[in-house]
C-alpha cells in the first residue's frame, strides 16, 4: 500500500453567500497531509455535500500523484457557489439545498480513505453587514423610548 496514513482538513471561506448568485463564490481549501511509502502513490480529493441517504458530489480533484516517500502535504483548492434556485453547487454537481454540510473525502486507493469535519455553506436571500444589524437594533431602541 503506497500511503498508508493521510490527514486532511477543509476550511470554506466565507460559510454565507448572498443569494440569488451574484458572482461571488465560497473557497474551499483542502489540506491533505500523510506518509507515502515504497515510492509514493496517489489519491483523489473529493468535495461532498453530506445527505442522509446518498451524499452529493459538489466537485473532485483525482489522481494526485506523491512521487517520493515520507511525509507530504498538498493543499487543494476548490470553488463552490449559490446556483439560480439559491443551492450551493459544484462544478461536477448540485446539493439541492440552500445550506449544505460540506466536507472533503480522500481515497487513497486499498482502503486507505478519510474524511475531513463538517462545514455548512448556506446560500442565503439576505446576508447582513454588520453595521446594517447595529443600525437596525439602534432604530428599535429608538422607537422603545420614544413609543
Amino acid at each position: 500500500m503506497p500511503i498508508n496514513a493521510i490527514k486532511v482538513a477543509i476550511v470554506v471561506n466565507p460559510v454565507n453567500q448572498p443569494c440569488p448568485p451574484g458572482g461571488k463564490k465560497f473557497n474551499v481549501t483542502a489540506t491533505v497531509a500523510g506518509v507515502a511509502v515504497g515510492g509514493g502513490g496517489s489519491y483523489d480529493v473529493t468535495i461532498y455535500d453530506q445527505d442522509p441517504v446518498a451524499d452529493d458530489i459538489l466537485d473532485l480533484d483525482n489522481n494526485n500523484a506523491i512521487n517520493k516517500n515520507g511525509l507530504f502535504q498538498a493543499v487543494h483548492t476548490f470553488v463552490l457557489e449559490c446556483d439560480d434556485n439559491c443551492n450551493v453547487k459544484g462544478v461536477a454537481g448540485n446539493s439541492g439545498e440552500t445550506t449544505a454540510e460540506v466536507y472533503a473525502y480522500v481515497d487513497a486507493g486499498g482502503g486507505v480513505n478519510f474524511s475531513s469535519k463538517v462545514v455548512q455553506v448556506s446560500c442565503l436571500s439576505h446576508v447582513p453587514a454588520e453595521d446594517e444589524t447595529q443600525t437596525t437594533l439602534r432604530d428599535r431602541e429608538q422607537q422603545t423610548i420614544k413609543g
